[in-house]
């Protein structure tokens, strides 16, 4: 089993929908994926039909099993909500020992870690991949602080990348400048099927197949099972 995790480098960096979108590519790829969602916001469900006015998750410790709290879309994809409690103390210990029960027989689990900004408590997840999302734009990068560029720092992740943008273009040469800075080599295009995507209440790859967003998180699925067969630290 692997566990992976994304997290944004800021507020509102797509690090959610990413999420729901490959765990959707990773499962019509084969594999058996479990989303859990780390986020008191708890909207990683969203993506999934779930119904807006629910609160079951993880977070709800009503004396009932976890495990109750996790709802199936098909043999190869589940997902476990927050539930929005809004406790840090609750958020910060985290699903608690059921998980490893719960995940059980899932080929991969992908953890909704939200933003890194502020940086919330968060128990050890014991991730075999991390990845920093980053919305390609100004401010995002200005936001990045020496420990961001460090060799061992997670990879990058660009997000809402537009090559039609000489300014965009610019800010991906500046991060390739930096010889110790890790990103991933597939990144997500500016895609308007993302937004529309979350109104139906589906994952992108579902709502629009022919979609730049679907064959960019194809790309990232097959990224991340390319790293995890062998089995090193993904360096792009």
């Amino acid at each position: 089993m692997i566990r992976a995790g994304l997290r944004g480098m800021r507020g509102g960096a797509g690090c959610t929908s990413l999420t729901a979108g490959l765990a959707y590519s990773l499962s019509l790829l084969g594999k058996s994926v479990l989303c859990v969602d780390m986020c008191a916001s708890n909207q990683l469900r969203l993506h999934f039909n779930h119904p807006l006015q629910a609160v079951e998750g993880w977070s709800r410790r009503d004396g009932t099993d976890v495990r109750s709290a996790c709802f199936e879309l098909s043999s190869k994809l589940a997902v476990l909500p927050h539930g929005g409690h809004r406790d840090a103390d609750i958020t910060a210990q985290g699903p608690g020992p059921e998980l490893e029960a719960l995940t059980a027989g899932f080929d991969w689990v992908l953890f909704d870690l939200g933003s890194s900004s502020p940086a919330p408590a968060r128990p050890d997840l014991s991730l075999d991949i991390e990845l920093r999302v980053l919305p390609l734009d100004v401010a995002a990068v200005m936001r990045l602080d020496r420990a961001d560029l460090q060799a061992d720092a997670p990879p990058l992740l660009i997000n809402r990348y537009n090559p039609t943008r000489p300014l965009q273009r610019d800010l991906v040469t500046l991060l390739d400048s930096f010889s110790d800075l890790a990103t991933v080599s597939q990144k997500v295009h500016e895609d308007p099927a993302f937004e529309e995507a979350l109104a139906s209440k589906m994952p992108v790859g579902y709502y629009a197949s022919q979609s730049m967003a679907c064959q960019d998180l194809t790309g990232l699925a097959t990224w991340c099972l390319s790293h995890a067969a062998h089995g090193s630290a993904p360096r792009g």
